[in-house]
């Protein structure tokens, strides 16, 4: 949710609540697809014992900085490609993160053919995925982790090269 003080009229009408109004602003209520991703997300933490380091916030943010469209191969939410999701980028089994810097936006498609393969496998492997599309996923986790490109990307590729395929 956007946490912007508005007025009160600019909330959605809730009869459970004392006041009459929801906690969702009607522009937060325009575009839930990074929010239902989240709490996914959080229904899924009963099956792990991996902590959620991840806010609503950061969830949308990331929708916005892939622009609601796969990282592996671009495509678009619509009716063919289903609803985009939140991916791993190390898959939880290889001990990935819940953490904004371990997740990337995903077509059902590419999540499913991803799988629990270290990303540098996926990317030999998947041929929509681009070098270009590899480097901004470095990129994107040497931010969060303020780390240097290369020594994220040195560090994806040590994992295959080291047989941990």
């Amino acid at each position: 949710m956007c946490k912007e003080t508005k007025p009160l009229e600019l909330f959605e009408k809730e009869k459970r609540s004392k006041d009459g109004r929801g906690v969702r602003c009607y522009e937060c209520k325009k575009d839930p697809k990074p929010y239902k991703a989240f709490w996914r997300l959080k229904a899924k933490q009963k099956l792990y014992d991996i902590p959620i380091e991840i806010t609503k916030e950061e969830v949308a943010m990331l929708f916005e900085a892939f622009e609601y469209s796969c990282i592996y191969c671009g495509a678009e939410e619509s009716q063919e490609t289903g609803t985009m999701n939140l991916e791993h980028i190390v898959p939880m089994k290889r001990g990935g993160r819940h953490h904004v810097s371990n997740f990337v936006i995903s077509c059902k498609s590419c999540n499913a053919k991803k799988y629990d393969h270290p990303l540098i496998t996926f990317y030999r492997f998947h041929d929509p995925f681009t070098g270009e599309r590899l480097d901004y996923i470095f990129k994107h986790v040497a931010y969060f982790t303020k780390r240097d490109v290369e020594q994220v990307a040195q560090e994806f590729y040590s994992e295959v090269d080291d047989g941990i395929e």
